[in-house]
C-alpha cells in the first residue's frame, strides 16, 4: 500500500499521544478489563491497542466511528501489528514452557526483556493510532462519552469474523467489562 493511501499528521500533537497512551493504561488496569482484552485477542484475535484506540476516540474524543473509518484504522497499523506486535507476543508466550532450555532463570529474563519490547511496540502502534486522530477527519461526532466508545467498539466487533463474537456470552462479558472500565478509569 502505497504512502499516499493513508495520509495521516506525521505527529500526533502535542499530548495527543500521551493523553491516548494514559487512556489505554487506565483502561486496561480497570477491573476485569486485562482479562477481556486478552479473551477479545486470543478467542477473536482482536488487535487490543486498536481497541483501547476506539475506545478512547469515543470516550475522550467524541468520534463515532464508521465502518470505513474502522477500516482505515485497522489498515494503517495491520502491518505493524501483525509482523511486529504478534510476533514478540508469540515469542513472549513461547519462552514461558519452553523450547529447551526454557524456563529457566535466564529464560524468564529474557521473557521480561521482550515483554517491555513488546510493549514499547504497542505504544509505536498508538503513536501512530493518534496521528490518525489529529487530522480530525471523522463522519460522526458527538460528546465524548462511554456510549460513544461502546458505539466504537461495536463497529470494532462488527468488522471482525461474524463467529468470532456474535452471540459468544464472552464477547457480551468482555465488551461489558470494557465499558465499566472506560466508565470507571481515573
Amino acid at each position: 500500500m502505497g504512502e499516499d493511501a493513508l495520509p495521516i499528521s506525521p505527529e500526533p500533537g502535542p499530548g495527543l499521544a500521551d493523553a491516548l497512551w494514559a487512556f489505554a493504561l487506565a483502561v486496561y488496569a480497570g477491573p476485569g478489563a486485562s482479562e477481556a482484552c486478552l479473551a477479545l485477542q486470543d478467542r477473536a484475535r482482536a488487535n487490543i491497542p486498536l481497541l483501547l484506540f476506539v475506545l478512547w476516540l469515543g470516550a475522550e474524543r467524541g468520534v463515532l466511528l464508521s465502518a470505513q473509518e474502522m477500516e482505515r484504522a485497522s489498515d494503517l497499523v495491520g502491518d505493524w501489528h501483525g509482523e511486529v506486535v504478534g510476533a514478540l507476543r508469540t515469542v513472549r508466550r513461547r519462552l514461558k514452557a519452553g523450547p529447551y532450555p526454557a524456563p529457566t532463570a535466564a529464560t524468564e529474563a529474557l521473557r521480561e526483556t521482550v515483554k517491555a519490547i513488546e510493549l514499547s511496540a504497542e505504544r509505536i502502534e498508538l503513536d501512530t493510532l493518534a496521528r490518525l486522530a489529529a487530522d480530525g477527519r471523522w463522519t460522526a461526532t458527538t460528546a465524548p462519552s462511554a456510549e460513544a466508545a461502546e458505539h466504537n467498539l461495536q463497529v470494532m466487533l462488527r468488522a471482525m469474523p461474524a463467529a468470532a463474537t456474535a452471540g459468544q456470552p464472552w464477547a457480551a462479558e468482555a465488551m461489558a467489562r470494557l465499558i465499566a472500565a472506560v466508565r470507571g478509569r481515573t
